[in-house]
């Protein structure tokens, strides 16, 4: 069975870094660009959008960042989904010649993976490093919102609330989540 994703993730990093530089020029020449004139790459979106300062983006496939880093010189919060790391690469070196500021999330496991990998447990990073090599390693699985919710209702539960809250590392997606739920 051929795993696509490691197939594609090749396929999009082939010499991206290169063929970004020769179409779009150096990082630096490529920001001069959009720092001179961001509304140029983003009127596309301007029909959504009163102004585009403290939105939130999501840019899937985001690429080299031609969409997100104007979109963040205008004021967005950009976050960028790409499978390669080269575009990756030319994308934030390109936000910060511009002097912006662009997030990555590139999963690395699929979020409806059931493998079990063993990790450090959760504190174990507020340790000196001699101490942290000590530290027993842990045996962790991903669960799915589904999964957890519908646990909760196999078990009998009535839902009455989900909240969702900021990951402690990074505001900008949801780390915690609460349920309340009644037992009938």
């Amino acid at each position: 069975m051929v795993d696509y994703s490691i197939q594609n993730k090749r396929a999009w990093e082939y010499n991206a870094y290169e063929f970004w530089v020769k179409q779009s020029g150096i990082p630096a020449e490529r920001a001069k660009r959009d720092l001179e004139n961001p509304v140029g790459m983003s009127k596309r979106y301007s029909d959504y959008f009163d102004t585009y300062r403290d939105i939130k983006i999501a840019n899937i496939c985001g690429s080299c960042g031609k969409k997100a880093v104007p979109l963040a010189i205008l004021g967005a919060e950009v976050t960028v989904f790409d499978i390669s790391e080269s575009n990756k690469k030319y994308a934030l070196e390109v936000a910060a010649a511009a002097g912006v500021d662009l997030n990555f999330e590139q999963p690395t496991m699929s979020y409806f993976s059931e493998e079990i990998y063993e990790g450090e447990m959760a504190h174990a990073r507020f340790f000196e490093e001699n101490i942290r090599k000590q530290i027993p390693r842990c045996s962790y699985r991903k669960y799915t919102i589904s999964e957890i919710i519908n646990s909760v209702i196999n078990s009998g539960f009535t839902l009455r609330k989900f909240d969702e809250h900021p990951a402690w590392t990074n505001e900008r997606i949801p780390g915690e989540f609460t349920i309340v739920a009644r037992k009938q």
